[in-house]
């Protein structure tokens, strides 16, 4: 069995929330965030993207 697709991710939320909160309501608090200048999990996840580099 795979993973259950038909729930997003906590951080695809965000970006799903995002988008129709500026498209439905013009809210604009999260705009950096869908055009990728911020992302919502990044003071919660940590990744060392050097790990594995040889």
């Amino acid at each position: 069995m795979g993973t259950d697709r038909s729930r997003p991710t906590p951080g695809r939320q965000a970006y799903i929330d995002a988008f129709f909160r500026r498209r439905l309501t013009g809210d604009k608090r999260f705009d950096s965030m869908s055009a990728g200048k911020r992302h919502p999990l990044a003071r919660t996840t940590s990744v060392d993207v050097t790990a594995g580099r040889r």
